[in-house]
């Protein structure tokens, strides 16, 4: 019943595909909209090859198709998808490395069924969202902080640390959020859960800081020509799919 109500709800944010796995006490629930392969190979949730890893994931990985060049020549791949790309590459140099080398924007959980791990990544800007939390000593989380009220007993009490953060920055800052108990995963982060322990550590794949001093500066007379290059690269990899491309006035 709980699996039927978070799909309902969150079929506004999938229409194309909807479908579920579960695994021991853990349940990975999808809705996809199609952008990357609009064939049911890409559906989701999508297993690896030796079915030790399987994911959910929302979001577009602008570079996968270099990642597939660069790490991936001799894999068979089964779909056009980029989520694909996401699975052979933790099978292949593990969480960490995949979540540094994956340029996009991106949520994705993945349960690891050898280890009976979950991990809940986010990109490194926090485009794509991504909540967590325990509701009545289980494990939840979601893309969308609505969709926990449809969990048995969930509760709305508000937290009064997030509601003074609100009033005085206009925002609740990270990994706080309106409701005691649901956190969000911080940008350039993932959360490794233990399933047979009921533990997590939080790992920080990508520091602003650092990248910004390891790209190092630029000439003032070769800022703008770089940064029209730059600019121009973005764009172009951000047209990258199966369907028609738009754009709003305010991007």
């Amino acid at each position: 019943e709980v699996i039927e109500k978070f799909q309902l709800n969150l079929h506004h944010r999938g229409p194309d595909h909807t479908d579920y796995l579960n695994h021991n006490n853990l349940s990975l629930i999808s809705n996809r909209l199609s952008i990357i392969d609009l064939s049911s190979s890409g559906n989701q949730p999508m297993s690896s090859q030796d079915n030790r890893y399987t994911i959910i994931y929302n979001g577009e990985i602008y570079n996968y198709k270099e990642l597939n060049n660069i790490y991936l020549k001799n894999y068979k791949f089964k779909s056009k998808s980029d989520t694909e790309t996401i699975l052979a590459l933790i099978s292949k140099i593990g969480i960490y490395k995949t979540c540094e080398t994956l340029d996009g924007m991106f949520a994705f959980a993945i349960v690891d069924k050898f280890k009976n791990k979950l991990y809940l990544a986010r990109d490194r800007n926090g485009q794509k969202p991504l909540y967590y939390g325990l509701i009545n000593n289980s494990f939840v989380f979601s893309s969308e902080i609505k969709l926990f009220k449809y969990y048995p007993n969930f509760n709305f009490n508000k937290s009064e640390e997030s509601k003074s953060l609100f009033f005085n920055y206009g925002y609740i800052k990270y990994p706080n959020t309106i409701y005691e108990n649901i956190y969000k995963v911080k940008p350039g982060t993932y959360l490794e859960i233990d399933l047979f322990n009921n533990i997590y550590a939080i790992t920080s794949y990508h520091d602003s800081s650092s990248f910004i001093k390891k790209r190092g500066s630029f000439k003032k007379n070769n800022t703008l020509s770089h940064f029209e290059k730059i600019l121009s690269k973005s764009v172009e990899t951000h047209l990258m799919a199966d369907r028609e491309v738009g754009t709003f006035l305010s991007g």
